[in-house]
């Protein structure tokens, strides 16, 4: 169905974290071109898999926060985006016995602060219950 296991699209999230192209931001997937780190997956999923079509803005959002997929996903990733990560829950959560700092989700670490390039690691290594197919793997070292 995609070009990409589910493995390797997270590191090609993870690089394009890493990559510097993108500019971090908060609450939401793409607000005024400052994105957090789902929305960078939104965005790399539609360059590489040519699926996913931006369904506009949010006028109301002082930002023009862009929306995502079928249903105009503004906060969390769209079915086909989570399918294609192997990624269970619209904000990546996880088991809250591996939580950091109390957050146990891709888009709480990334609204409180954590960086890219530490977000990254989460992508390469997930903790455990983030993947639909239990490919995780048990340490977290952020």
């Amino acid at each position: 169905m995609f070009k990409h296991t589910p493995e390797e699209a997270r590191n090609l999230v993870a690089d394009a974290l890493e990559s510097g192209n993108y500019k971090q931001g908060v609450m939401y997937l793409d607000a005024g071109g400052k994105m957090c780190c789902l929305g960078v997956a939104c965005h790399l999923f539609n360059e590489v898999e040519e699926e996913l079509l931006i369904e506009g803005t949010d006028d109301d959002h002082d930002e023009g926060a862009l929306s995502f997929g079928e249903y105009g996903d503004m906060h969390g990733l769209p079915t086909i985006v989570r399918e294609w990560l192997g990624i269970r829950y619209n904000e990546g959560e996880w088991d809250h016995d591996h939580a950091i700092d109390n957050k146990n989700s891709l888009a709480s670490v990334n609204d409180s602060g954590m960086t890219f390039e530490e977000i990254a690691k989460l992508f390469r290594d997930p903790p455990s219950g983030m993947c639909e197919n239990g490919d995780v793997h048990e340490s977290i070292d952020t």
